[in-house]
């Protein structure tokens, strides 16, 4: 793969992050939350997704007025993260930062 090649799958995966955020937020609002919001990322530390997801964080602490934890769970291509999101608890705090190349 040449650099052009990296750089182009890296701005396609900006694009969707992006893209999708608002929906994240929306996803967030549709209820009030009462205490503290998850968001967990399937990628490694200061990735695009994991500073996406701390943007995403950041506005939906200002709307609610909540703390949002942004978790990173890297590993086995992001099963690990589907893992974490199915065994929490079903009230709609967790939210998953997914790349659209994820496998669950």
């Amino acid at each position: 793969m040449t650099a052009i090649d990296c750089v182009s799958v890296q701005l396609s995966r900006v694009l969707c992050l992006l893209v999708c955020g608002p929906f994240a937020l929306a996803a967030l609002a549709q209820s009030p939350i009462d205490r503290s919001a998850r968001i967990i990322d399937p990628l490694a530390a200061g990735s695009t997704s994991d500073l996406v997801a701390h943007l995403i964080a950041d506005h939906v602490r200002v709307a609610t007025g909540h703390p949002v934890i942004v978790e990173n769970r890297p590993g086995a291509y992001g099963r690990i993260a589907v893992r974490a999101l199915k065994e929490s608890a079903p009230d709609g705090t967790t939210l998953l930062m997914a790349p659209l190349a994820l496998r669950c």
